[in-house]
């Protein structure tokens, strides 16, 4: 996770409680039987670096987990939505994005995006996500 500086010093951390940035991300695909999070549930959120700054994000295969009923099959696919944000705790909307996407089978997929962010103060910063993920295929039930 990067906040790249765009201009403006670019998006800057805040020391008031509400208004600190953070990224929201909710993946979903309607192929799943179960899946965390939820169609229901709220998006996962994690904090963001200050202007300028990178942080690994070590658990970014927890931002999606799913059960697919005969997801093990040869040539199975699946599609994926993606809903991601930059926001502070109060709820004030700097930028986000929605991509969509297919999978298909198991395997080790990368990822990256980015996200156009402007605060109130004019500061603006490119938010780039970018890892690794693996899809596998497993007849387990429990996630």
């Amino acid at each position: 996770m990067e906040n790249s500086i765009v201009s403006n010093g670019g998006v800057q951390q805040s020391e008031e409680v509400l208004d600190l940035v953070r990224a929201s991300f909710k993946i979903e695909s309607m192929a799943t039987s179960d899946s965390l999070p939820a169609m229901a549930d709220d998006p996962y959120f994690l904090p963001v670096p200050d202007a300028g700054d990178s942080w690994p994000v070590t658990h970014n295969n927890a931002l999606f987990q799913g059960i697919i009923l005969n997801g093990c099959l040869s040539g199975t696919g699946f599609d994926l939505t993606l809903e991601s944000g930059i926001i502070t705790v109060g709820g004030e909307d700097f930028g986000d994005v929605s991509l969509a996407d297919e999978v298909a089978t198991h395997g080790f997929y990368g990822f990256r995006y980015s996200i156009r962010a402007t605060d109130p103060d004019g500061g603006v910063s490119d938010f780039i996500f970018s890892g690794d993920a693996i899809a596998w295929c497993t007849s387990d039930d429990s996630l």
